[in-house]
């Protein structure tokens, strides 16, 4: 994901999209983990995988529009900016998915097809 900048580069406008797109995502998942509408793994794979190139496009293009356009005197301090709210992000994410791992779990299991 990191050397795919070298082939192609997003906009700048489409950085706001990416969390927008990442965010619909969690919604379909968390309802899928509740309701059980999806039919095959196959098309639950599909989508993994289209949420990791979500995510690593975000981050790959954020760091490069950030490497690019912030004047070389602030560049490293916005780089580090930058990776410390990334990893404040994921360390969230990763402490507000207990609670709802266990609100899934009382959740009763959808009827069988």
């Amino acid at each position: 994901s990191r050397s795919s900048v070298k082939f192609f580069e997003l906009p700048t406008w489409s950085l706001y999209i990416l969390p927008i797109l990442q965010t619909c995502n969690f919604v379909f998942f968390l309802f899928q983990a509740i309701y059980w509408f999806v039919p095959s793994i196959a098309i639950m794979f599909a989508l993994i995988i289209f949420e990791g190139l979500l995510g690593g496009s975000s981050y790959v293009n954020t760091f490069n529009k950030i490497h690019k356009t912030v004047s070389p005197d602030i560049r490293e301090y916005s780089m580090a900016v930058a990776g410390v709210g990334n990893s404040l992000g994921i360390n969230f994410a990763g402490f507000m998915a207990i609670p709802l791992h266990n609100f899934i779990c009382r959740q009763p299991l959808p009827p069988v097809r």
